[in-house]
């Protein structure tokens, strides 16, 4: 009888209800039900009256709230103002993204356990074995990095940015922990982590990930047609961020990565790599020359990245030492398991391809990928591995599609 009470409302209201349009609703709603128990034509009257203009002010609250999404502010610009517009979309979708009953050996299962086996069989299945092989490349073509100065102030502010509302990995240790508790934990993690860097050895636990399937298109009842995301270790994260910003640092300096890649790079994306390309085709066509297009997608590009080609091109552009053999860590004996509403597959082992989800991946991806078009005549553009390849007007020799790829 001493417990506090207070009435909780199920449903939320839309962002675009502000507290004067709430106030407004709650003065309709007040009006129906005097209108109700009254009976009186006065109070079915105002009743009326409010309730059109609650329907006005919220069909002029959402549109406006559409248009501030669209269009923002200059104010709102640094505010994650895409990432709310996304979110937005994303809400008006009809359909959820989850694991519809999925067809094996030509039966629809339901089970969430029978799903998780499936998906994680077909993840397997696009993984390679990769055989020995002897590099080409004998010699580190570029400067070696710098040696990585692991600092708790560093540690901290890695921190302190976590996302709390991300999911935590195999370790089912939460981001919001880590992040209450950064100043207690943060010079005890930096000697981890350089002890880690310096021995090349990384945790058992770290090489352990939690595979979400996402549906990406066509039939849903397909394995085949769901995307892994791995989630890991968040700790693991925190690490993987110090070592991609120093290999991209040292892929800025020295200019290794590939000009026309706009994937996961700074101040690049598809937006840039849109306008170049049409900037591309309008300058063709105004000197009157046509141009020839071929677009390339590579199946399961991220999984099928053969590990010991990996490192060895890491060599290749000074990635070596430390944070070579900590890579090489990283991608031996990793495991997976696939969870299906809370329900999780058998471990399996992850014998090629980098983790998707990961901080790690698309930087290793980048490198493993940028001598794609060292051979090639034409204009290769890329985003991660979605590839174009096309001809200027500057390349006369090409005279049709036969001659892109040479």
């Amino acid at each position: 009888m001493f417990v506090p009470v207070k009435k909780c409302k199920s449903k939320e209201l839309c962002p675009w209800v502000r507290k004067q349009l709430q106030r407004k609703i709650r003065q309709r709603d007040k009006a129906f039900k005097r209108s109700k128990v009254t009976g009186r034509l006065s109070d079915e009257n105002k009743f009326q009256k409010l309730k059109q203009e609650v329907q006005r002010d919220l069909r002029r609250a959402y549109w406006q709230q559409v248009e501030e999404l669209i269009m923002p502010k200059d104010s709102d610009e640094g505010n994650n103002s895409m990432k709310r517009f996304y979110k937005f979309i994303k809400h008006q979708k009809m359909d959820h993204n989850g694991v519809s009953p999925l067809k094996v050996d030509g039966i629809l299962v339901s089970d969430p356990s029978m799903k998780a086996e499936a998906l994680n069989k077909q993840f397997k299945s696009v993984f390679i074995n990769e055989t020995d092989f002897k590099p080409d490349k004998q010699h580190p073509q570029y400067p070696s990095t710098t040696p990585i100065n692991i600092t708790a102030p560093g540690v901290l502010k890695l921190l302190q940015g976590l996302n709390p509302t991300k999911a935590p990995g195999p370790d089912n240790l939460s981001p919001r922990v880590l992040k209450e508790f950064s100043l207690q934990i943060a010079e005890p993690l930096a000697i981890l982590f350089q002890k880690s860097l310096t021995d090349g050895e990384v945790p058992v636990d770290w090489r352990r990930a939690n595979v979400v399937p996402i549906f990406k298109k066509e039939q849903k009842y397909s394995c085949a047609n769901y995307r892994p995301i791995s989630l890991t270790c968040i700790i693991s994260k925190v690490m993987e961020h110090i070592i991609v910003s120093n290999i991209m640092s040292h892929a800025t300096n020295h200019n290794i990565l590939y000009t026309l890649q706009h994937g996961f790079r700074s101040k690049r994306s598809c937006e840039t790599q849109l306008v170049e390309f049409v900037h591309d085709i309008v300058s063709n066509m105004a000197a009157g020359f046509q141009t020839d297009v071929c677009i390339l997608d590579f199946a399961k590009a991220f999984d099928k990245v053969g590990h010991k080609r990996l490192v060895e091109k890491l060599k290749w552009y000074g990635i070596d030492g430390s944070v070579n053999r900590w890579i090489q860590s990283v991608l031996t004996d990793r495991k997976q398991k696939v969870v299906v509403e809370g329900t999780s597959s058998a471990e399996l082992d992850v014998t090629s391809g980098v983790p998707q989800g990961s901080v790690l991946g698309p930087c290793l991806f980048l490198h493993y990928i940028n001598d794609i078009a060292q051979s090639l005549t034409s204009t290769v553009r890329l985003f991660a591995d979605d590839t174009m390849i096309y001809n200027l007007h500057g390349n006369q020799e090409c005279s049709g599609c036969e001659d892109l790829a040479e």
